[in-house]
């Protein structure tokens, strides 16, 4: 794809529908995940659906810091100025693990006093926690993969995280009853292992993606300097 010569109509094709499938497969991916808890108690499913708001707080600030990368990072490819978009990546990838570890702070100790508020009965916060804890302890997984897929999106690249959610679905419906059930030496862990089977999910998007980004021009730009904190394009990140 070029996002500078190619026809506007033929750049939605390649663009959109890649990205409409990517977002199927991630939708079915949260109902199989309801399905499994399902399993395990109706107590399980509701907290589940319980902890989906929650959830989107890792969602909302990913794809928040996603869009505002990939917006950067895209002008910085139209001018032709690699350098600046390799500066870009590289201080995008200090903000999303610095934002993770905001959002895992405030995740493990916000989500049992948020779901009080929700009025929600004590055998549900149980598993609600125990669900959500794992998740946040891995946010940086959903922060990193997001950030450095943005790259990719900036360059028209949309069809890896297509792959990514596709695989991520049938790995998840292949995880799930190991993690909850226990298999061989892997121990029973219930709801924690629904929320396991997400991370290892996330974790196999993460190495394709990095996979995906070593193989573009872009690494040709990176090297350890790029890392070293740059206030001006740090606000424009957050901004």
């Amino acid at each position: 794809v070029d996002l500078t010569r190619d026809k506007i109509s033929e750049l939605i094709r390649k663009i959109a529908i890649p990205s409409s499938i990517g977002t199927l497969f991630q939708t079915l991916y949260n109902i199989v995940d309801a399905k499994f808890a399902g399993l395990i108690s109706p107590e399980a499913i509701i907290a589940i659906a319980k902890s989906f708001p929650i959830y989107f707080i890792i969602i909302g600030a990913t794809v928040g810091l996603s869009a505002g990368v990939t917006a950067l990072i895209s002008n910085a490819l139209g001018k032709k100025d690699e350098s600046t978009a390799s500066f870009l990546f590289s201080q995008s990838i200090l903000v999303s693990i610095v934002a993770s570890i905001i959002v895992t702070a405030i995740g493990i100790y916000g989500t049992e006093p948020i779901l009080i508020f929700l009025k929600t009965g004590p055998e549900v916060i149980s598993y609600a926690t125990d669900y959500m804890h794992v998740i946040f302890l891995g946010s940086i997984l959903f922060f990193l993969q997001l950030t450095i897929n943005a790259s990719l999106v900036s360059r028209g690249d949309t069809k890896s995280l297509r792959n990514v959610h596709i695989v991520s679905f049938f790995l998840n419906i292949v995880l799930n009853p190991i993690f909850i059930y226990g298999f061989y030496f892997i121990p029973a862990m219930g709801i924690s292992g629904i929320a396991l089977a997400t991370l290892c999910a996330q974790f196999y998007g993460l190495i394709y993606i990095i996979y995906k980004i070593n193989r573009t021009d872009l690494k040709k730009y990176i090297y350890l300097e790029c890392f070293y904190p740059k206030i001006n394009l740090l606000k424009g990140i957050i901004r």
